[in-house]
């Protein structure tokens, strides 16, 4: 299984290769203030997490938590590479 935060450093990763821009350009805790569980956002992912909320590519679970934890679905994980696509200008 892949945690919700292991996914956003992935797609984060892949993001920096595509577009060129780097992660740690985004605004940390700006984006992650909304999350009221973003404490327990591992260090390691912060800025992937901060740059896949700003650009609408993942956004949290009901009760305004991010669940850093949780397992990803097929469906979240099918619904970030959508994100993912459309952000890089792949598909409408």
């Amino acid at each position: 299984p892949v945690t919700r935060q292991e996914m956003a450093v992935m797609v984060a990763r892949a993001l920096e290769i595509s577009s060129g821009r780097a992660t740690n350009t985004y605004p940390v805790e700006a984006n992650l203030r909304r999350f009221e569980d973003q404490v327990d956002i591992a260090p390691w992912a912060r800025g992937a997490v901060a740059r896949l909320v700003e650009e609408g590519i993942m956004s949290g679970m009901p009760g305004r938590i991010f669940a850093p934890q949780g397992t990803a679905t097929r469906a979240q994980a099918a619904g970030v590479l959508k994100n993912m696509l459309q952000v890089l200008g792949k598909i409408i």
